[in-house]
């Protein structure tokens, strides 16, 4: 009973888009979604290569990941949900690119002033998550994303005409912004 009820609440936790932690609750890794502390990543990847055909599907990875040295394994798995928070990324790594499977990937709170192209070819990307970034503009390839439906640009200072100018770019795409900032970034008043 005490393990229906562990199961159970990991299930709500991540329904909730809360990641099970890793070590934390050793049962969470059958359920499919593991919270790991960059600082603990190359750890968890020798710990999940030993595990075999591992059923990871749901990875959240907080913290500065400079010093990992095996992150890039991370593209053999079919993910299908990839958080990195707060990884002191400025572009994303290439091995994101790799993961065919993914469908969400979170990269709030990092410091990304563009997109690499290459986003275009995650062709079963469905949501793409940026808040808090230094982003103001996105590939146009974009468009070409026919399953893309949500990116969440909370957190990112855009002023009116740079929202609508996504929104009108991006048309079968659904934006999330935060109030409009009253900024012209260096342009003339």
């Amino acid at each position: 009973m005490v393990l229906l009820i562990s199961i159970l609440s990991c299930q709500q936790l991540f329904s909730q888009t809360t990641y099970c932690k890793y070590r934390g609750e050793s049962d969470c890794i059958d359920e499919r979604s593991v919270k790991v502390n960059a600082k603990q990543l190359d750890d968890f990847m020798q710990d999940l290569q030993s595990m075999g055909d591992s059923v990871l599907t749901h990875l959240f990875i907080q913290g500065d990941m400079s010093k990992s040295k095996n992150a890039d394994l991370l593209a053999q798995y079919k993910l299908k949900s990839l958080v990195i928070r707060k990884g002191r990324l400025e572009e994303i790594p290439e091995w994101v690119f790799r993961i065919k499977t993914l469908e969400t990937l979170d990269l709030g709170d990092n410091y990304l002033a563009e997109l690499n192209g290459q986003i275009c070819q995650m062709l079963n990307l469905k949501e793409l998550i940026l808040w808090v970034n230094d982003l103001h503009n996105l590939p146009f390839c974009i468009n070409e994303m026919v399953e893309l439906r949500r990116i969440d640009m909370t957190g990112i200072k855009l002023n009116d005409d740079d929202q609508r100018n996504l929104k009108n770019s991006f048309r079968g795409v659904n934006f999330i912004f935060s109030e409009p900032c009253l900024c012209n970034f260096g342009k003339d008043d």
